[in-house]
């Protein structure tokens, strides 16, 4: 019943960041979905690409059930577990529905500074919504730094000029991080190039 889905799955966990393989999973419309979400979190999916394991496995999984949400989002929604991972804020980002902003404007002020760093990230995407651009505007007072780096970079979405001022504030701080601050440091100089920040400045 599952083998055309099943084989496009297998292929695509092999190989996740191959633009043919993604498009061969979209082909298979929202019962392909409803097959992903029901392997991701019912189990009994060893028989899917049986030779990526460990972290890969991991990673083909959220790419996987990254590209169903987009999929089906209505049916992603439904199927959100009540514990919402880091992984889950990622996806919400390029889920079009009010319920993924929701979501997200919640858990921008969850305790985990990881999860607020991860919806306001999220939010960004969503910066057309008020009460998204709402949240990240919060975010900027956050007490963890990296969340406020992510408010600034979230910012820069929609208004570079006031971006700047935010990371310029962000590095003068006291308890900013060398990472941080070289990230801080690199998306000033884009900013003012007229260029969006990178998605990183190591390496």
């Amino acid at each position: 019943m599952y083998e055309e889905i099943d084989a496009a799955l297998s292929a695509f966990m092999a190989t996740y960041d191959d633009e043919t393989a993604r498009a061969a999973l979209v082909a298979t419309g929202p019962a392909g979905a409803q097959r992903v979400f029901d392997l991701y979190y019912g189990g009994g999916d060893g028989h899917i690409a049986p030779g990526v394991r460990d972290r890969s496995r991991g990673d083909a999984w959220s790419s996987a059930l990254w590209v169903a949400a987009t999929m089906d989002p209505a049916q992603y929604l439904a199927r959100l577990p009540r514990k919402i991972s880091t992984t889950h804020l990622v996806i919400l980002g390029d889920v079009d529905d009010p319920r993924a902003v929701e979501i997200l404007c919640e858990h921008s002020g969850h305790r985990d500074y990881l999860h607020r760093c991860n919806a306001v990230r999220s939010l960004a995407k969503h910066h057309d919504v008020p009460r998204a651009r709402a949240a990240v505007l919060a975010a900027l007072k956050d007490h963890e730094p990296v969340v406020r780096a992510s408010a600034c970079r979230a910012l820069s979405t929609w208004d570079p000029a006031a971006a700047i001022i935010e990371y310029e504030t962000l590095r003068r701080s006291a308890d900013l991080t060398p990472l941080l601050r070289q990230e801080a440091d690199g998306a000033l100089r884009d900013l003012r190039a007229g260029r969006p920040p990178r998605d990183h400045y190591f390496g």
